[in-house]
């Protein structure tokens, strides 16, 4: 099974990405239906170096508050006006003759994990947001960033950080969609997230 890596930087709040496959092969994208029982709760996170503060979660949404379902991306930090809000992820493929589709809207087809060799979806608990903040080398998220996962280190082999505050997940459309707005078949997609946020 060819597995298919998405490895990007989000600076933005919205993005819109497509590629094509051209494997035909049919055997090679039957669903795996592991019990969603077994897999990892989806994890929220802000970012709020600077005068921001917005969500991301391991499920591809950007902005969207979890708790009140509600506008997340708060400008000025603190005063409860929201600028934006909700966003996600969408990304589309054809392979073979079908049109494969994943959307992060108000329902979402990605969970966190990856996608193995093999082409089976996989998760655990280390498959969260990782957030670290420049000056604090002793946080949880420091101490056990997850460089297995994808993240950026430095020569020296510490958490590399991009900006203030820098923020890293790991999410995958390989698990059966349940969006109900896309295709059943997932395009096998595994996301490595980045953001990173300057104080102004």
């Amino acid at each position: 099974m060819k597995k298919t890596t998405l490895s990007f930087i989000i600076i933005s709040s919205l993005a819109f990405i497509a590629f094509h496959s051209n494997d035909d092969d049919p055997e090679k994208h039957k669903i795996n239906l592991n019990p969603l029982s077994n897999l990892s709760a989806v994890d929220s996170k802000t970012m709020d170096a600077n005068a921001i503060s917005t969500w991301y979660r391991t499920n591809g949404s950007f902005n969207r508050d979890p708790v009140t379902q509600n506008a997340g991306f708060v400008w000025p930090k603190g005063t409860g006006k929201t600028a934006r809000y909700a966003s996600g992820l969408w990304l589309g493929c054809v392979s073979g003759n079908d049109t494969l589709t994943a959307v992060a809207v108000y329902s979402y087809d990605y969970l966190p994990g990856y996608v193995d060799g093999n082409g089976a979806p996989r998760t655990d608990p280390g498959y969260r947001i990782y957030k670290i903040d420049k000056g604090n080398t002793t946080s949880e998220d420091y101490t056990n960033w997850p460089v297995n996962q994808g993240a950026y280190v430095t020569s020296e082999g510490k958490p590399f950080l991009m900006g203030d505050q820098t923020m890293f997940f790991v999410y995958t459309d390989g698990f059966p969609h349940t969006s109900g707005q896309t295709s059943l078949r997932s395009l096998k997609a595994q996301i490595i997230q980045t953001n990173w946020a300057y104080v102004n």
